[in-house]
């Protein structure tokens, strides 16, 4: 089969439609195949003087299903499990027309660009973030 564009640039506008339809169905992947099990909190990592505060975006995840652990001095692993969403009180047939909250399993993985004290790691949970603290290792 072979194509034929009667104007020069209408195989530009073609292009640009094929770019928009795929960058469309990457964003719609329901499966993203990646070497760590589940989904991944989305994290902002703050680093100051003395070390660092990591925030990691953990609604519906119970603080007691949250697992955290420095590998070693600059490797921390954040894992859970956050359940399906759902109200309790609907018994109603649901149609399922938009999906886009991560559920099951979660592992990430933050490295960090100066050594830590793994002993020094604090979690605290606030408002569905989890915030960990860590201290910039003393030792050189």
């Amino acid at each position: 089969m072979s194509l034929r564009f009667s104007k020069p640039d209408e195989l530009s506008r073609w292009s640009r439609k094929l770019r928009v339809i795929m960058e469309e169905i990457h964003q719609r992947t329901f499966c993203a195949y990646r070497t760590t099990p589940g989904w991944q909190p989305n994290v902002n990592l703050y680093a100051y003087e003395g070390g660092y505060h990591i925030c990691i975006e953990l609604a519906g995840v119970m603080p007691g299903s949250l697992e955290v652990e420095c590998v070693d001095e600059r490797e921390l692993i954040i894992a859970g499990q956050r359940p399906r969403p759902g109200l309790e009180d609907v018994s109603a047939a649901l149609r399922l027309e938009l999906l886009e909250i991560d559920e099951g399993v979660f592992e990430r993985r933050i490295e960090l660009s100066a050594p830590v004290d793994p002993g020094s790691l604090q979690v605290r949970y606030q408002e569905g973030y989890a915030w960990i603290t860590l201290c910039k290792s003393t030792k050189r």
